[in-house]
Order: C-alpha cells, then sequence, then structure tokens
C-alpha cells in the first residue's frame, strides 16, 4: 500500500478549474446579469442626468433676468437710465445688462432733465401695450426708469427704480431689472477707475490670518505645493475609486461563497482541489466579474457624457464621479494606484472570503458583509479627510500599516508627501499580509465551508488556525 502523504494547504491545484467554473456561473446566472446591466446602465446614465440637471440649475441662476415668465416680458415695453453720476454709461451697456429677453424693450440713458422728458415723450409715443395688460393700462404703467445718483455723504451711489402708481410690473421683476443694471454699472466704474476683476477680489477678499507657528511649520506651510483643494480632490477620488471597488467585491465573494456552502457542492470540490485554490479561484473570478463592471460603465460613461455634451451643447461638468486627476500625474503614480488597487483587493476579498465561509445559512450572509464593509468604511472616511487634518508623522504611520496603507500610501504620494522608497515599503508590506491572510485562509478555509453546525467567530479562527494539520491527503 502507498503510503500516505501531507496534503501541501498552499497548493494552488485546481485554481484554473475553479476560477473557469464560478466565472461561467456568475455570467451564466439571470441575477448576476441583471446585476452587471443594472450597474453598468447605472454608470452609462449617471453622467448625462447629472449634466442635464446640473446645466438646467446653473442656467437657471446664469442671468437675472432668464426666469422671466411670459407676462414678466409683456409687461415691460420701456426702461429709461437717468445717469446722474460721473461714470459712463451707454445705451449698449444696459441692452447686454438686460439681455436677449428683453430685446424688443425701448431702452434710453440719460445725462439730464431735459433728456429724460424727451426720452419720456418718445417713449409714450412709440410704444404699444399689449391687450392682455388689461383696458385701463397706460404706456407709463410698463415702463422702468432707474436713478443713478451718488451719494456724497456716504461716499457711495444709489440705483433707485421707479415705476408709476399703477404698474403692472411686479416688485421680483423690478429688482431683477435694478441687480442687472447695478453688475453693469459696478463693473463700468471699476474699468473706469482702472481696477481690474483681480484688484477688486483682493479688496473684497480682505485679510486672512493664521494661527502662530513654528519656523519648521511655517516653511512646510510655504513649500506645500498643494491647495486644501487639491489635497480633498486627490483624497475624495482616491477613497472614493477604492470603496466603489471593494465595496461590490464584498458582497459578490461572501455570496458565491455561502451558496457553495449551502449547496454542500464544496464537499466534492475540496476532494480534488484545495483549499486555497477553491477560495483563491472565487476571488479572481468575482475580479473578472467587478472589473467587467467598472471596464463596460467607465468607457460607456464617457461615450454617453461625450455624446450628450455634444447633442444638447452642455457646458456643466461633472467632477463628483471624475477619476482624471488621480490618472493624471504620470505612469509611476498609475502604476501605484493599480497596484494599490491589486492589494486592497485581495486583502478585503480574502477576509471577506474567510467570513463568508462562517456563514451557515443565508441569514448569515449580511452580518458578514457588514463586519468587512464597516472596516472598509472607517479606513476610507478616515483616508478621505485625514490628509487635511494629520500632520506629516501620522500620515506617514498611515502609509505604512494596512489595511489604512492601503488608501492612505498612493495619496500621500500623488501629494508628495511620500517618498518613493516609502511607497515601495508599503506596497511590499500590503503584500506580506496578503501572503499572511492567503496561508490563514488556507489552514482554516476547508473547516470552516463543510462546517453548518457551529458559526465561528473571529477569534475562534485564530485559534484553529493555531492548530496543527492533521489531515493528510494525496
Amino acid at each position: 500500500m502507498a503510503g500516505s502523504k501531507k496534503e501541501n494547504i498552499y497548493s494552488l491545484k485546481g485554481l484554473k478549474s475553479v476560477y473557469k467554473f464560478t466565472t461561467g456561473q456568475m455570467f451564466k446566472s439571470k441575477s448576476y446579469l441583471i446585476g452587471l446591466i443594472t450597474l453598468v446602465l447605472l454608470m452609462w446614465f449617471m453622467g448625462p442626468l447629472m449634466m442635464v440637471s446640473g446645466n438646467l440649475g446653473a442656467t437657471s441662476a446664469s442671468s437675472a433676468l432668464d426666469d422671466y415668465n411670459d407676462k414678466d416680458i409683456v409687461s415691460i415695453n420701456g426702461i429709461i437710465v437717468c445717469n446722474g453720476t460721473e461714470i459712463e454709461l451707454s445705451k449698449e451697456d444696459v441692452s447686454s445688462a438686460i439681455g436677449e429677453n428683453l430685446a424688443n424693450t425701448y431702452i434710453a440713458v440719460t445725462q439730464d432733465a431735459l433728456s429724460y422728458e424727451a426720452e419720456l415723450a418718445e417713449f409714450s409715443n412709440s410704444v404699444s401695450v399689449d391687450e392682455s395688460l388689461g383696458e385701463n393700462v397706460e404706456a407709463k404703467d410698463t415702463l422702468i426708469t432707474v436713478y443713478l445718483t451718488t451719494d456724497y455723504e456716504n461716499a457711495s451711489y444709489l440705483v433707485d427704480g421707479v415705476v408709476s402708481d399703477n404698474s403692472v410690473i411686479s416688485n421680483a421683476t423690478l429688482d431683477k431689472v435694478l441687480d442687472s443694471i447695478s453688475d453693469t454699472f459696478n463693473a463700468k466704474r471699476y474699468e473706469q477707475a482702472g481696477v481690474s476683476s483681480l484688484d477688486v477680489q483682493y479688496v473684497m477678499s480682505g485679510v486672512s490670518t493664521n494661527d502662530s507657528m513654528t519656523s519648521t511649520e511655517y516653511n512646510d506651510m510655504i513649500n506645500n505645493k498643494n491647495s486644501e483643494e487639491e489635497i480633498f480632490t486627490i483624497s475624495y477620488q482616491m477613497s472614493l475609486l477604492m470603496v466603489i471597488l471593494i465595496s461590490l467585491s464584498i458582497s459578490y465573494i461572501v455570496t458565491v461563497v455561502m451558496e457553495e456552502k449551502s449547496s454542500k457542492l464544496a464537499e466534492t470540490i475540496l476532494v480534488s482541489v484545495r483549499p486555497l485554490a477553491l477560495i483563491a479561484g472565487k476571488i479572481l473570478a468575482v475580479m473578472t466579474y467587478i472589473f467587467t463592471i467598472i471596464i463596460l460603465g467607465t468607457v460607456g460613461s464617457l461615450i454617453s457624457n461625450s455624446v450628450c455634451k455634444a447633442l444638447l451643447n452642455l457646458e456643466y461638468e461633472i467632477d463628483i464621479i471624475d477619476f482624471s486627476v488621480v490618472f493624471s500625474k504620470g505612469p509611476i503614480v498609475v502604476a501605484v494606484i493599480l497596484i494599490s488597487l491589486i492589494c486592497t483587493y485581495l486583502i478585503f476579498s480574502i477576509f471577506a472570503g474567510i467570513m463568508g465561509s462562517t456563514c451557515n445559512k443565508m441569514e448569515d450572509i449580511q452580518s458578514s458583509i457588514q463586519v468587512v464593509a464597516t472596516v472598509n468604511m472607517v479606513v476610507a472616511f478616515v483616508a478621505m479627510f485625514g490628509p487635511q487634518f494629520f500632520d506629516e508623522k501620522i500620515m506617514l504611520v498611515l502609509s505604512i500599516i494596512p489595511p489604512f496603507s492601503c488608501y492612505f500610501a498612493p495619496i500621500t504620494y500623488m501629494l508628495g508627501d511620500l517618498p518613493l522608497i516609502a511607497m515601495i515599503i508599503s506596497i511590499i508590506i500590503e503584500v506580506l499580509v496578503v501572503a499572511a491572510l492567503a496561508m490563514l485562509c488556507a489552514k482554516v478555509y476547508r473547516t470552516l465551508i463543510l462546517s453548518d453546525d457551529h458559526r465561528y467567530k473571529f477569534m475562534d479562527i485564530i485559534k484553529l488556525a493555531r492548530k496543527k494539520e492533521e489531515v493528510t491527503n494525496v
């Protein structure tokens, strides 16, 4: 009789078969296909929907007169500006301020009382009142007179809008006209005074006072090449990318492990397939499924966004789901991001696979997913806001210690706060963590997947891993 030998639990024998089988099952399953199609379509149409809604909001706020209704437009037949200031204001300036909605309105700019009376007479004789406003409405009831005067006592300018006692022009409409003319008047007085828009911005922004600091802190501050907005953008985009990848993955991995366990299929498979190969095949299959969603969704989203923007001539840009910043830092950064994504995926996937193998019934799935998801969300939240508040020492520590390093290392490297050698060390540590989790999984997976009468907790898993391997097999 041939002697038995101890099973190599770290063998990947059967990996290819498990991968092909699981991948085929996922892409044949109606539920998985529906999930794939739903997520891909969501990514395709989320951009155009946000662009349309954002453009509508931006358009409505772009001009003070854009939201006139028909009655508002009909009710304004004339605007006469009496400019009693030294600031030059032309009829064209007022017309530009009012916009196209009131292009046919009688517009005049006067400098004295005589000119005003002449323009008023010309207006009364040249306009006709729309019958829809009523029989008793006269031309003067559709006129807005704007008086620009100088308040020498307070060293300021006054803009007053006057309408007739029986005016059909609403207060809201009058306010919009005054706001538009005031903005144009301000622009003209800055221009004639030789003050640029940048000068105005400096004057209006005032002075910002920083807290007291040491010379080292001051040097660090002035040498920082990234603004607070840039720091948040990089942190946000990288964290969001990780969250999307991990959140999609862990639920599928826990589910496929539990489905195999509940069907008793694992008992048959483990006769010819090693435990590590079994879980590794599933993780790679889910990776294929998830990356298919991401690739199809991303490519489709780029196409749909471009088509929508071209057809509807939209100017609104999407930055909430845009990852262009994190992929625009050069090939080395892109390589760092991809390696970090893979390491992060493997760490959380193996963890999810172990947690999924502890489930004994379908009701246990949610609690297992919640454990992994909670760890992921805590790390993501800290990584999203940490770079804005943590000092360099804390950032360096978090960039080295997994699972925080999965998020922090690429972020701090992109911000220029982590040297390349430290980034490499961080990746090496993550690879070692992946190997350690794989070894843990290889030791306990067979017992967990075949157990249906006991729900193992995390400490139980550690104790199980410390036991001597007693199984002998070919």
